[in-house]
């Protein structure tokens, strides 16, 4: 059965603790659904942190090598599903420690 290219079958969190406890460390949209993504990552003076085409690789909570500060990030997620649908996302995620 073919699932809709919509949000309710993509998962966004709206939050992540990246503080290596191997639980919730990384920021990445989840789904089954999905065959290619963009992600890219603001600060909330609009400055980009963080971008991504690889399903499998999402914001680990850095900048420029360091450790991202305790704050709200915009998220701007592109995805294309299985069917060539394609499907534009935008929210915050809280990056906590």
């Amino acid at each position: 059965k073919y699932l809709p290219c919509n949000k309710d079958n993509i998962y966004i969190p709206n939050a992540f603790t990246p503080n290596g406890d191997g639980i919730n460390d990384v920021f990445i949209p989840r789904s089954s659904i999905l065959k290619s993504m963009r992600l890219i990552i603001n600060d909330r003076w609009g400055h980009e942190v963080f971008e991504s085409n690889d399903l499998n690789k999402g914001w680990d909570g850095t900048y420029k090598g360091e450790p991202a500060q305790v704050d709200v990030y915009g998220y701007y997620f592109i995805g294309e599903c299985q069917q060539g649908d394609k499907i534009t996302l935008k929210g915050n995620v809280s990056l906590l420690r």
